[in-house]
């Protein structure tokens, strides 16, 4: 409704019960009680700001935790640029499935050089204890 110079025409009673409506029960349940513990009215615009600061607080809580153990010792690494690409031939010119020295090697080789690098069977690239499925980038 903004888009069209009318943003006031969605801020009521009507637009406000349709999207309590649509919620699950569980929010529903937890915009009530924000609503008690606040003692004000129901209205639009308070319920999309605690969308937006529920969706947040979900994401935080569903985000992988830092270990401090872990953080520090990557620290005092030398190298201020990315790793290579290629981790088998050490350069940046081509990636690990492009790299012909790893495409020469026979299976068996292929999967002890990945288990040994610690690597990831599906992308290759080295990957850590955080590394699904869910986050390779394709």
């Amino acid at each position: 409704m903004k888009g069209v110079g009318k943003p006031h025409d969605m801020d009521n009673n009507h637009m406000l019960s349709l999207i309590e409506q649509k919620m699950c029960v569980e929010d529903r349940k937890i915009w009530a009680r924000e609503l008690e513990r606040n003692e004000r009215p129901a209205s639009l615009q308070g319920l999309i700001a605690w969308m937006e600061t529920e969706m947040k607080s979900r994401m935080r809580a569903t985000a992988p935790l830092r270990n401090p153990s872990q953080g520090s010792r990557y620290v005092n690494q030398l190298s201020g640029g990315k790793p290579p690409k290629c981790w088998i031939c050490d350069n940046s010119t081509h990636w690990v499935d492009q790299c012909e020295k790893f495409k020469s090697m026979s299976p068996e080789d292929r999967l002890k050089t990945v288990r040994e690098n610690h690597a990831c069977f599906s992308c290759l690239k080295k990957a850590g204890r955080d590394h699904t499925p869910q986050s390779i980038k394709l």
